[in-house]
């Protein structure tokens, strides 16, 4: 509950009251099925191992699947 911060004017932690009308939007694909495995040496992972929206994750979400728009409804996003 956000209420209870609102009495501390300068927390001694670096605490702040985050709006209660925030909200994260994120966008990401499904995950793939086959992931590469690393090579021997190698620091830097693909794309395909970097893949972070998998069935942990995807669960803090609450998401929306969207039919995709025709092109006047994306011409009226763009232009607003």
């Amino acid at each position: 509950r956000h209420d209870r911060y609102d009495h501390l004017e300068n927390p001694p932690t670096s605490i702040r009251r985050i709006h209660p009308s925030f909200r994260i939007v994120a966008l990401a694909e499904p995950p793939s099925g086959g992931n590469i495995a690393p090579s021997e040496g190698s620091s830097v992972k693909s794309s395909s191992e970097q893949n972070w929206l998998n069935a942990e994750t995807l669960n803090l979400f609450l998401y929306h699947q969207m039919r995709s728009l025709n092109l006047n409804e994306e011409r009226e996003i763009v232009y607003s």
